[in-house]
């Protein structure tokens, strides 16, 4: 959203047009009709913010409804509007910064999640590689000592059966 037409707005504005789009989210109701005038009137905002945001409603609107999804019309009325059930998530979040700040949290949770599946992957292809590098010296070795458990065990029987 473009704030910088309006030469009476300070501060940053992508930051500060985001307060407002917060205002709205959080001021409207969940499943009543609205119209964002009536929210930014009724919201807790100073009385230069409201004007800020009565003069820029339709930039607002835009953004809200068709840029972030956040508000749709109602049926056969273009004036009334509604929170989607993104806008209702978002609202339930605290806003549209802190909706931001999750996903991110869970973007940075992610990564690093599948950084430690990259790493276990590696390292259990660097065991598959020792295991495939010494089967054969193991199997071998457990052959022999199959036969020379079943040589003894011959022996002893051998020798406990000829003294009688």
């Amino acid at each position: 959203m473009s704030l910088s037409l309006y030469p009476h707005f300070t501060g940053d504005p992508y930051k500060r047009s985001f307060d407002f789009v917060d205002t709205v989210i959080l001021g409207s109701p969940y499943d009543e009709k609205f119209t964002i005038e009536n929210i930014i009137k009724n919201s807790n905002l100073t009385e230069l913010d409201k004007d800020i945001a009565l003069h820029i409603k339709s930039e607002l609107r835009r953004v809200l409804k068709d840029d972030l999804k956040y508000i749709e019309n109602l049926p056969n009325d273009s004036w009334h509007l509604r929170l989607t059930p993104l806008g209702i998530l978002v609202k339930k979040g605290g806003g549209h910064l802190l909706y931001l700040k999750k996903l991110e949290d869970r973007a940075t949770a992610e990564h690093e999640r599948q950084r430690l599946n990259d790493e276990k992957l590696k390292y259990d292809l660097k065991n598959s590689k020792r295991i495939f590098k010494t089967y054969w010296w193991t199997f071998w070795f457990s052959v022999i000592s199959i036969i020379y458990v079943l040589v003894q065990l011959i022996l002893k029987l051998i020798e406990a059966i000829k003294p009688q």
